[in-house]
């Protein structure tokens, strides 16, 4: 396997009262080990439910734990980018309420406290929202610990010192008995910086297959999420920020003419993605060697987050660009490293460093204004 994940901040497969990164509860919810069955489709998941009692607006059950066994993360400078899965038990046990009663958040919590009372709170799912329909799939979370589209706050956040995320929901009871049963997966989070340990990584031999199969596992035991990385034929949707290279083993990737997209934030129907503009940046981390090549002919549409490339490498190593497509990148810096052609269109500042990219033959299109090229003298 060519591509490389952080390591798992949380496995979830313990109890809430034994879990080393527990940090409290609000309301009574419960959680359990990963109970025998074929869901979720993950061998590290635990159980939650919802215990409140019989109501259409019931209380916001809430369970909490700790990014780090101690401390916070201070992401006032660089942000970082949480990313879980959670899977229903069954199509007639979602028991969502609606969006207005929080029907279920995501809750990022800053300082001290069982849980913090400084905090922000993201409604991500519902029963009029993606994720209350009938169908038992894996959901994804995806919360950029910078994101200021919450919905609901409390106390006095602060980014030096960001300890714990939390989810949690309100029912509303259906037909049965069972109360509002998921399992939450593996949570993960990315940095967004260059030369991170902490950033999805491309080494070796290696395209976009890679992170796809990787988080596809192969087998029940192995596999980590089909949901924030999927693949449909040669169209391919990501939900993390990428780095090619690492800058220590030799990394040959190649597109293959793909077709990749990152999607919007807290969109009217599908709020789960709370992202800033540098959530999804893309780094190009290869060495100072002529065997490192980086070729791009896809089509990349980074929506309406707009992140930062970094293409800036003058040296041996080779990125080119062969008809490869560009469409709502931030701000795009290359260095000597980079030939061949490409289009831009409605992207951010493109900046050629130092000896310059050579990009003749790019088409550079600027629907609105914000697209600029500079070279610096």
């Amino acid at each position: 396997m060519t591509m490389t994940l952080p390591t798992a901040i949380n496995l979830h497969t313990t109890d809430h009262d034994v879990d080393a990164r527990a940090r409290g509860v609000n309301g009574t919810p419960s959680q359990n080990t990963k109970a025998n069955g074929n869901l979720p489709l993950s061998t590290n998941a635990s159980g939650h439910t919802n215990n409140t009692g019989t109501s259409q607006t019931g209380a916001l059950d809430i369970t909490h734990w700790e990014f780090l066994a101690t401390g916070g993360y201070d992401v006032s400078s660089d942000t970082r980018v949480l990313i879980f899965t959670l899977q229903f038990n069954a199509p007639n046990r979602l028991q969502l309420s609606d969006t207005a009663n929080n029907g279920f958040i995501c809750q990022i919590g800053s300082g001290t406290g069982s849980p913090p009372t400084d905090y922000k709170r993201f409604r991500v799912l519902a029963r009029d929202k993606l994720g209350g329909s009938s169908r038992a799939n894996p959901i994804m979370i995806v919360i950029d610990l910078n994101d200021t589209s919450n919905e609901e706050s409390g106390g006095t956040f602060d980014n030096t010192d960001v300890e714990t995320y939390a989810q949690g929901s309100v029912r509303w009871d259906m037909v049965g008995t069972s109360t509002h049963f998921h399992f939450l997966q593996r949570a993960f989070v990315f940095t967004t910086t260059k030369a991170s340990s902490d950033i999805p990584t491309f080494t070796a031999t290696s395209d976009w297959d890679d992170l796809v199969d990787l988080l596809n596992g192969t087998s029940y035991a192995t596999k980590i999420s089909d949901e924030w990385a999927k693949r449909e034929g040669n169209i391919y949707s990501i939900v993390c920020p990428i780095q090619f290279g690492d800058n220590s083993v030799e990394t040959d990737f190649n597109d293959n003419g793909a077709i990749v997209f990152w999607p919007d934030s807290n969109t009217t129907g599908d709020p789960r993605v709370r992202v800033t503009s540098q959530a999804f940046r893309v780094y190009a981390n290869l060495r100072n060697n002529a065997a490192d090549t980086l070729t791009l002919s896809g089509q990349y549409d980074c929506g309406g987050t707009r992140p930062a490339w970094d293409f800036d490498l003058d040296f041996a190593a080779t990125i080119t660009l062969t008809g490869a497509s560009f469409k709502k990148v931030g701000t795009f810096t290359m260095g000597s490293s980079v030939t061949g052609a490409a289009t831009f269109d409605d992207c951010g500042v493109i900046t050629i460093n130092n000896n310059g990219a050579d990009l003749d033959g790019s088409t550079f299109k600027n629907p609105d204004g914000n697209h600029l090229l500079r070279i610096p003298v």
